[in-house]
C-alpha cells in the first residue's frame, strides 16, 4: 500500500510541474468550448433572429415581382437591398456583388413572369372547357426567379434560403393562377363566379421540441458544445500521459518501480488515479464555464437539470475510458513523436466519427455504423440523454457501461503487452 500512495505522489509531481501539460489539460478545453460556442451559436437560433442580407431586382414589375418582395420583408429573416451605393440594381451589377463574396444571395424576377403564369391559367381553362390544347411551350415562356449564390456559401445554407423561397413563392404563384383561371372562366359563364376568399394557407406551423414530463430543457449551442468538447478534452489527456509513460522507460525509473514490492496494477493504478482527478477537475472546469463564463458573452447558462448522480457518473467513466486508451497508447509507443503523433491523431479521428464536430444524424451510413466503436460516441450520446433529454441513471447505465468495459480491456491489455515486452 505504501507503494502505491509513493506513486500517486510521485505522480502528482510529476503533472504539477508540467506547467506546458497542465495548460494543455485545462486551459485549451476552456478556450476551446467557448470559441466553439460562440461560432455555432448562430446555427441554434430560430431563423427570425438572424438576417439574412440579399440583392433584389424585379424586373417584372407586376404581381409575382412585388408580391415576392413583399413575402421576403414579411418573412422577417430577409434584409432586402435593391440599391448598391445608391445605384438601382442590374443583373451584371447582382452578379458581381455575389461573386465578389459582398452579399451571399441575389435574387431577379425576369420581365413577363407575371404574365407567364396567367397564359398558364388561361391555357388551362380554354383546354377544359373548349378542348384547345395548348401549343407546347418553352423554357423563355415560363414564370422564372433567378437566385445567385456566392460560390463560397455551403450547400446546406444554400437549400434552407431556397426552402423558404420555395414556401411562399408557391402561395404567390397560386395567387396569380386563381385570378387568372377566374378571368378566364368569367368570359364562358352566363354569370361570373361569386368571387372566393381564403386564399391564403389554413395550416400554420409551430415548432415544438419533443420533451416529456421530466425535462423542459430547450437544446441551444451551449447544451450541445459544453459536453462535446469537454469530453474531446478529457481524452486530450493522452499527450501529457503518453509521454508521462515514455520518460519513465526511457530513464530507467519505470524498472526501478518494478522493482519495488508489489505489482504493475499498482504503478498504473496511481496513474489512472491521478488522470482520473484531472479528468474530472476537467468536467468540473467546463461546467462552471457553461454556468457562469459563458452568459457574459450573451450566450444561454449550461442547464444541467436534476439528474445530478447520472452527470458524474457520464464523467467518471469517461475519464476512466480516456486514461485507460492514454495508457494503452502509452504503452505501445516507443518514442515521444510516436505517442504525440499516434495520440493526437487517434483523438481526432474518434471524435469526428463520434459526433463531437457533425452531428451523427448527418454522416453518411457508413461513417453512422463506424461511429458506434468511438467511446466519445458512447460518452455523448449519454450525455445528451441527460443534458437534453432529462435521462437518469437508468438511461444511462449502457453507455456508462460501455465506457467502463473499454477501460477495463485497455488497461488489461497495456499490462499484458508491458509485461511481455520485459520478458522478451
Amino acid at each position: 500500500m505504501k507503494r502505491f500512495w509513493a506513486t500517486i505522489k510521485k505522480e502528482f509531481l510529476v503533472l504539477v510541474r508540467d506547467w506546458a501539460g497542465l495548460g494543455l489539460i485545462f486551459l485549451m478545453p476552456a478556450v476551446l468550448v467557448l470559441v466553439m460556442t460562440l461560432i455555432q451559436d448562430a446555427s441554434f437560433r430560430k431563423l427570425d433572429e438572424t438576417k439574412i442580407t440579399l440583392l433584389y431586382l424585379d424586373e417584372d414589375l407586376d404581381s409575382l415581382g412585388s408580391h415576392v418582395k413583399t413575402g421576403l420583408l414579411e418573412a422577417d429573416y430577409f434584409e432586402v437591398v435593391t440599391e448598391v451605393d445608391g445605384k438601382i440594381l442590374t443583373e451584371k451589377e447582382i452578379l458581381s456583388q455575389v461573386a465578389a463574396g459582398n452579399y451571399q444571395i441575389g435574387i431577379r424576377i425576369p420581365s413577363g413572369s407575371t404574365d407567364a403564369i396567367r397564359l398558364r391559367g388561361q391555357q388551362m381553362v380554354q383546354q377544359t372547357i373548349l378542348g384547345i390544347e395548348a401549343p407546347p411551350s418553352d423554357s423563355s415562356g415560363q414564370a422564372r426567379i433567378l437566385i445567385y449564390y456566392d460560390p463560397a456559401m455551403k450547400n446546406s445554407f444554400r437549400l434552407t434560403v431556397r426552402n423558404a423561397l420555395e414556401n411562399f413563392t408557391s402561395k404567390i404563384e397560386a395567387g396569380i393562377m386563381f385570378k387568372a383561371l377566374s378571368d378566364e372562366m368569367a368570359q364562358y359563364l352566363p354569370e361570373p363566379p361569386a368571387p372566393m376568399t381564403g386564399a391564403g394557407s389554413s395550416i400554420s406551423y409551430e415548432e415544438i421540441y419533443a420533451t416529456d414530463t421530466h425535462t423542459e430543457i430547450i437544446p441551444n449551442s451551449v447544451q450541445h458544445n459544453v459536453p462535446a468538447w469537454t469530453i474531446f478534452a478529457m481524452f486530450f489527456i493522452i499527450i501529457p500521459l503518453t509521454g508521462n509513460l515514455i520518460k519513465e522507460r526511457e530513464s530507467g525509473l519505470a524498472m526501478r518501480l518494478m522493482t519495488m514490492p508489489g505489482n504493475q496494477f499498482q504503478s498504473l493504478g496511481a496513474k489512472v488515479f491521478i488522470y482520473t482527478i484531472v479528468g474530472m477537475s476537467q468536467f468540473a472546469l467546463m461546467l462552471i464555464l457553461g454556468k457562469e463564463l459563458l452568459p457574459l458573452f450573451n450566450l444561454p447558462p449550461l442547464i444541467l437539470g436534476p439528474e445530478k448522480t447520472a452527470l458524474i457518473l457520464m464523467a467518471l467513466t469517461t475519464t476512466l475510458a480516456a486514461t485507460g486508451y492514454s495508457v494503452l497508447v502509452g504503452t505501445i509507443a516507443r518514442t515521444h513523436d510516436q505517442a504525440a503523433v499516434f495520440g493526437m491523431v487517434s483523438v481526432i479521428i474518434l471524435a469526428a466519427i463520434g459526433g463531437i464536430w457533425v452531428p451523427v444524424f448527418m454522416m453518411p451510413n457508413l461513417m453512422q455504423a463506424a461511429s458506434q466503436v468511438s467511446p466519445l460516441n458512447w460518452s455523448l450520446d449519454g450525455f445528451y440523454q441527460i443534458l437534453l433529454r432529462g435521462g437518469g441513471i437508468r438511461e444511462v447505465a449502457e453507455n456508462a457501461g460501455a465506457l467502463f468495459l473499454f477501460f477495463a480491456v485497455t488497461l488489461t491489455l497495456a499490462v499484458a503487452i508491458s509485461t511481455k515486452s520485459r520478458r522478451a
